[in-house]
């Protein structure tokens, strides 16, 4: 992860207007969200593989992978040669867009490789680029050792993945911004983002043009993209962002949408939602904490996202100083709102303002603050311990 936030950060500072990224992790991290954030703020368009963990054989699992599944990221799924959702290829909410990465075919043969029975896919994919000189690849079942460029003959060949899928959709991201001699700033980064996405072909069965999340908007089509076309005809669009309390991810919190039509969107556990399917339009935008909600007036495209609808709402309870260390007032008040316990602030109640308590415990004041005993039990209530 610090290698990929250092390319991001060296690729942004050295003027790079589009990032592909094919490469991928299961676990959410907040410095990888900052670098493509810092990417984002100046306009440096990244685009990333969804993962290749999409299969059956794999439980069929949606698993977002990072960074395609963070906030300001264009997630590219592939397409195998019949422009369905290649059996490989990840999918969930995350998805934005879709081109084209191949699928293979067991075509039923063997090859004998170093004493060893390996099945010899039919490969439909993309021409992709592997490593230029000899490596050596491990068998440890028999000790033996070979060269892949040797034995298969892998240099730059056919091979599927939406790391080949990914790559495509930065190119015509580059293409675009070329063409119409765009500036690297954040207005245009949207405007090439939405433009991809409007010009995609429709090769899933949603209704108005829309998303889904198996394919995003499409598949790719360079020429309608170029053209600034709304080659599906498309009626709605989605609002894509996240939402934090002092900097951290919020999940599983609302977003509703209020305009042409009324639509809530839930929160994912690294705070980012997406409300899909929306009437072209202006919406007023609210994201809710237990404590906080913030609105955003957001005009709807047909046919695409609009990405960056984020709110980054207060902390209302307790102080925190210079140094943004928080009292354990604070710290309490979390733990209480993790418990699913609504804060109370009057004198009447003690025993850790939650319940009545069988036994003695902390007490509060009039003025909300806890006691550690309060803190304790409350954290026992978050583990399920009492």
């Amino acid at each position: 992860t610090e290698d990929l936030i250092d390319g991001i950060l060296y690729a942004v500072d050295n003027g790079a207007h589009v990032l592909s990224i094919s490469l991928g992790d299961y676990v959410y991290s907040i410095p990888l969200q900052e670098a493509v954030d810092y990417a984002w703020e100046r306009g440096a368009l990244v685009i990333a593989a969804a993962g290749n963990d999409g299969s059956a054989a794999n439980g069929g699992q949606n698993r977002a992978t990072y960074p395609a599944a963070n906030n300001h990221v264009l997630a590219v799924a592939a397409t195998d040669p019949y422009d369905a959702r290649a059996s490989y290829s990840n999918y969930g909410e995350y998805v934005g867009i879709s081109a084209p990465g191949g699928d293979a075919v067991d075509a039923g043969v063997v090859i004998d490789l170093f004493g060893m029975d390996y099945p010899m896919p039919t490969q439909f994919g993309v021409w992709g680029a592997f490593p230029t000189h000899p490596y050596q690849l491990q068998l440890a079942s028999d000790g033996m050792g070979g060269y892949v460029d040797d034995a298969l003959n892998l240099k730059y060949d056919y091979a599927p993945g939406t790391s080949g899928a990914c790559p495509l959709v930065a190119a015509l991201a580059g293409l675009y911004m070329q063409k119409n001699n765009l500036p690297r700033t954040k207005e245009n980064a949207v405007r090439t983002w939405q433009a991809i996405q409007r010009g995609s072909d429709k090769v899933t069965t949603v209704a108005n043009g829309g998303w889904n999340q198996t394919l995003g908007f499409g598949r790719i089509n360079a020429p309608a993209t170029l053209l600034d076309q709304n080659t599906r005809s498309a009626t709605v669009g989605c609002i894509t962002g996240r939402l934090t309390s002092n900097g951290v991810p919020v999940a599983l919190a609302p977003v509703r949408a209020v305009g042409p039509v009324t639509k809530t969107g839930t929160t994912r556990i690294d705070g980012s939602y997406r409300i899909s399917n929306l009437p072209a339009g202006t919406y007023a935008v609210t994201g809710n904490t237990v404590s906080s909600t913030g609105t955003i007036t957001v005009t709807v495209v047909p046919g695409a996202d609009v990405p960056g609808v984020d709110f980054a709402l207060p902390w209302p309870f307790g102080d925190t100083d210079a140094s943004g260390q928080v009292t354990l007032r604070d710290a309490a008040l979390a733990l209480r709102m993790f418990a699913g316990v609504d804060p109370v602030d009057t004198p009447s109640k003690n025993r850790a303002d939650i319940f009545p308590w069988a036994g003695t415990g902390g007490r509060t004041h009039g003025d909300g603050e806890l006691t550690i005993d309060d803190a304790g039990l409350i954290l026992k209530v978050a583990a399920g311990m009492m």
